[in-house]
Formats: C-alpha cells, sequence, structure tokens
C-alpha cells in the first residue's frame, strides 16, 4: 500500500522505513518539480515562490527548493516588452515617453520594471512578460487540473486542493495592475490619516497603467535587507525595523488592509539629511558620526487583504494570549480567527496549528507553564528562538 498526502507518496509499512522513504521521495519530487518549473518559466515560478511562502504546509525538501526560485528572474525582450504595450495602448512606449530604457531596471518571474522619463519626471514602468499575458490563465487551469487529480487519487490530499486556490488567487491578483493601481491609493488614503511619519507609496499614474502595464514615479532607496548601506548613511536600522513594525502594525489592527508581500525588496528605505524643522527632531546617532532620519517606501501593491473587525478582534486577542501565556484566550481566539461566525467545529489541532502559523513559534513552546515571561516575549520577538532576541539587541 502507499499513501500520497503532505507526507509524500511512500509504502506503508514499518515506521522506521517510512521516515527515510518520506525523506527520499520528497527530496526527488522536490528537485524534479523545481526543474519543471525553472523549464515553464513566467507564472510557474511564481507558483514555487508561493509555495515557499507557504513553509507550513509543505515537507521542508518543497520549500528548500522553491525558495531557490527566488533567485530565478524571467527576462522579456525590449520586443517583447514593446508588443505587450502596444495590446494595452495601441502604441509603442518609445513614442509615449520621452525615454524608455532598453534593459530593465529590475526583473521577477511575472513582470519586469523599466525606467521612463516623461515631461521631466522619472517614472517606473512595470509591464508583464509577454509568456505570462499569454499563457497565465492557461496555465493556471492546469495546476487546477493536475491537484485535482492528485486528489482523486489519494483523498488525503484536499489540503492541496486548498493550497492550488490560494495560490491561484494571489496569481489572479498579481495580474491585474488595474487593481494593484487602486490598493496602491487605498493604502495611502489609510496611512495619510495616522501619525506614522515618512512612510511614502508610489504616484500612480492611470491614464499610463492598464491590466498588463503600471506607471508608477520612480522611487530612490535601498532594500530593507540592506543594513550596511543604512549604516553608512548614518540612518538607524533599529529606528527602521520600528518604523517597518508601526506601519504593518496600523494595517494590522487599525487599518484591516494589509499587505500581503512585504519581503525586503517591496519596502525601500530612504533617508534625509536636511537640518532643518522636524527632521531635525527626529534624527537618531548610529554611532558612526553620522545622522540621517529614515523613511519608508512600500512597493508591490497587489495583494492586499481587508480584514473585518471580528478577526482583527480575534487576532489582537491571541497575540495577548501569547504574550500572556493564556493558552484558553490563544485557542480562542484562533478558533474565531478560522470561523468568525461558529468556530464549534474547529478542532483544537486546527486552532494550534493556526497560533503556530500567525506566531512562528512551536504551540509546546507557547503553551508550556515553565516558559518565564521574559523568555516567551523573546521566543516571540525570534519567532521561535530566543537567542536571536539578545543577538540583535547586541548590534541594533
Amino acid at each position: 500500500r502507499w499513501s500520497l498526502g503532505r507526507d509524500g507518496l511512500a509504502a506503508t509499512t514499518s515506521t522506521s522505513s517510512n521516515d527515510e522513504a518520506h525523506e527520499e521521495v520528497h527530496e526527488r519530487c522536490a528537485k524534479r518539480l523545481q526543474a519543471l518549473f525553472l523549464s515553464n518559466g513566467g507564472i510557474y515560478i511564481k507558483i514555487g515562490q508561493i509555495m515557499a511562502e507557504m513553509a507550513h504546509m509543505f515537507p521542508k525538501a518543497y520549500s528548500r527548493y522553491m525558495m531557490q526560485l527566488y533567485d530565478q528572474a524571467c527576462l522579456s525582450s525590449l520586443g517583447e516588452v514593446q508588443r505587450v504595450f502596444r495590446d494595452e495602448f495601441g502604441t509603442d512606449p518609445l513614442y509615449v515617453f520621452d525615454s524608455f530604457s532598453e534593459q530593465p531596471l529590475a526583473s521577477a518571474s511575472l513582470a519586469q520594471v523599466h525606467v521612463a522619463k516623461l515631461r521631466g519626471r522619472k517614472m517606473a514602468v512595470k509591464i508583464h512578460h509577454h509568456s505570462v499575458s499569454r499563457n497565465a490563465f492557461m496555465d493556471m487551469y492546469a495546476l487546477r487540473l493536475v491537484v485535482h487529480a492528485a486528489s482523486w487519487l489519494a483523498p488525503n490530499t484536499q489540503l492541496f486542493e486548498w493550497a492550488a486556490r490560494a495560490i491561484e488567487n494571489a496569481l489572479i491578483r498579481e495580474l491585474n495592475f488595474l487593481q494593484e493601481m487602486e490598493n496602491c491609493r487605498e493604502a495611502e488614503d489609510y496611512m495619510l490619516n495616522n501619525p506614522i511619519p515618512n512612510v511614502k507609496f508610489p504616484v500612480v499614474y492611470p491614464r499610463l497603467t492598464a491590466l498588463s502595464v503600471l506607471t508608477m514615479g520612480y522611487e530612490e532607496g535601498v532594500p530593507l535587507s540592506d543594513r550596511q548601506a543604512m549604516l553608512a548613511a548614518g540612518v538607524s536600522p533599529h529606528h527602521v525595523s520600528k518604523l517597518v513594525s508601526q506601519i504593518f502594525c496600523q494595517m494590522l489592527f487599525v487599518d484591516g488592509f494589509v499587505h500581503c508581500d512585504p519581503h525586503p525588496g517591496n519596502i525601500l528605505v530612504t533617508w534625509s539629511n536636511d537640518e532643518e524643522g522636524e527632521n531635525k527632531k527626529k534624527k537618531e546617532d548610529t554611532g558612526n558620526g553620522k545622522k540621517s532620519s529614515p523613511g519608508i517606501v512600500v512597493l508591490d501593491h497587489a495583494l492586499y487583504r481587508r480584514l473585518s473587525p471580528d478577526f482583527q478582534a480575534a487576532h489582537r486577542c491571541l497575540w495577548e494570549g501569547a504574550f500572556s501565556g493564556d493558552v484558553d484566550k490563544m485557542m480562542s481566539a484562533a478558533k474565531r480567527m478560522l470561523d468568525p461566525k461558529d468556530s464549534s467545529h474547529i478542532t483544537e489541532d486546527q486552532a494550534q496549528k493556526l497560533v503556530e502559523m500567525v506566531t512562528n513559534v512551536p504551540w509546546k513552546s507557547l503553551a508550556s507553564e515553565s516558559v518565564h515571561p521574559r523568555d516567551r516575549i523573546a521566543l516571540l520577538e525570534g519567532g521561535g528562538s530566543s537567542s536571536s532576541s539578545s543577538s540583535s539587541k547586541g548590534g541594533e
């Protein structure tokens, strides 16, 4: 007998041999799947990247191989870029802009960005790869078909059907630049009504934006992960971390409109050496003699999730329970997050898994009565590693 599920395909014999068989099958299949995604490119690269972010659902081998796809970028020729632009606007980008770079500034799995200028304004033009625009929906249909077939062959893989639906929903939103434009505008409106300083969203140009083309103002900055560049400019990484936390706490707990793809490349750090006005009060000494006021530019607004007030309240309760060690509060909150209307059918195991996903800390550590409050805070700050908190304090 053979079983196919989260633990892979393996003969159901003895437990010890199963573990070894599972690992071997995971490794082989994950490697093959990565090769398939690389061969097909485009939307398949994006599917692999989304799978990498679902590490809580897939065996470790899949997460490891899918993570490598973040370094794989598709590249469209200038001719293909011009074709997509003509399909949307009926003319060539070289006739619309005063200048348009032949080489992309950046390229990802679904689109690439070119630098353009129009009437003295520097712009970033994000354009879908031609193959993505042409094949995306057939590729998503193929994904549904494969997952449905796997579920028919092995009934214990319904979880993968849910994952496939989640991936498809994310892809549909990422393929609609008109929706991304609206998300960017709405998120900016929310931020204008709160006291968080130095947060910026790109200016979007509606007349130069369509389903497959998004034209924005060009924004300078360094990726959130570039700590050395921040220190060299006199920017405190601690101050930047605090500012980013404020932004996303505002989205999660107040606005209820949440950016769902906040990887370092989508968050730029800027700085100002202006010594006048309010900026002077916000300077921080980084220890190297320089002082700069950091700012944040939030990019890539394709993936947003709107949270209901009930969900937000339950989410707050979950974190309160996690920090206080209140197991009943965590469980009750997790069940309400999974089904705000009727949580009676939610199992303890499902609730515990959600708590682990939200906090990134094993349930046993959160539920343990022997964990000191100070260690509990360190666990939650470090995502399950108490040592990460202390090391971060030592060097900002």
